[in-house]
Parts: structure tokens; sequence; C-alpha cells
């Protein structure tokens, strides 16, 4: 779980995950009461300190020379947090993959028009969605979004 959760920070540290029943739903953010009533297994169950890092020091260390990178993001709301730790890699970064929720499931996440006015700004277009979690009624809570950076001009 704390290697999953590395690139869900601005930076190092420390953190508290906020554990769910379901390990799907927990985050470093707390579920809210919309995302407890669509999903009860986000409800938690307890909070565990764990070790942050930035995507900038997880691809470092892991793909230092690779140029061209699918950077997918699935950090319960904290989609804004792991992409400001990823700014010194943004050039190296081809395409972004963030699992979105149509509107906020998590206390402070940002919504899916911040991430991509954040994506955006920094030379990303969007490209795509897909629904990710639907409800049995039919509604999506959420989406996976991609992101393409645009060429160079």
């Amino acid at each position: 779980m704390e290697r999953a959760l590395r690139g869900a920070a601005r930076g190092g540290g420390r953190g508290v995950l906020h554990v769910a029943r379901s390990t799907k739903a927990s985050s470093l953010l707390a579920a809210s009461a919309r995302l407890r009533a669509a999903i009860p297994e986000a409800a938690p169950e307890g909070r565990e300190s764990v070790e942050l890092t930035t995507v900038d020091d997880v691809l470092a260390d892991a793909l230092p020379s690779c140029r061209r990178i699918l950077l997918k993001l699935d950090v319960q709301g904290s989609e804004r947090a792991a992409l400001e730790g990823a700014r010194a890699s943004l050039e190296r970064i081809a395409l972004v993959e963030a699992e979105l929720p149509r509107q906020p499931l998590y206390e402070g996440a940002a919504s899916f028009s911040e991430v991509h006015a954040w994506l955006a700004g920094r030379g990303f277009a969007w490209v795509g969605l897909a629904p990710n979690s639907v409800q049995r009624d039919g509604t999506v809570l959420e989406v996976d979004a991609l992101f393409a950076r645009l060429a160079a001009r």
C-alpha cells in the first residue's frame, strides 16, 4: 500500500492515510459523506502514518532515462498534489491518465475542472474520457480522463 501512495505528495515527509474498509478507497484525504453514502466500503476504519515522496522521486529512481512516460494517477483525491510533485518530470511525461470524480469524493480534493486547468496550463490537452466507477442506478461517480502533451510549436 505504501508504495502505491508514494506519488501522491507534493513533497516528502510523512502523511496520514485514512484507511477504509475497501483498500481501493483508502486515501490521504478523508472520504466525503457523498462517497460514504455511495460506497459503504469507503467508510473509514482507522488511520495509518505513511511515508510520502513525489512522482519526481519515483520516476528518477524507476525510469531515470525514459523520455516518454505515461503517468497513471489513481490517488483517491490527491491528483493535484501528485501532479505538483511531478513538476521536474513534466517534460518527460507524454500522457497522463487520471481517475477523477464527477463531483469531489474526498475532502479537499481538486475537481475535474481544476485538474484539467492545471494540466492545460502546462501544455496538456484533454483527449479522452471513459466511465470508471458506476453505481447500480447508472450514475457515474468517477471517470478515467486522458490528457496528452501538445506538440511544441
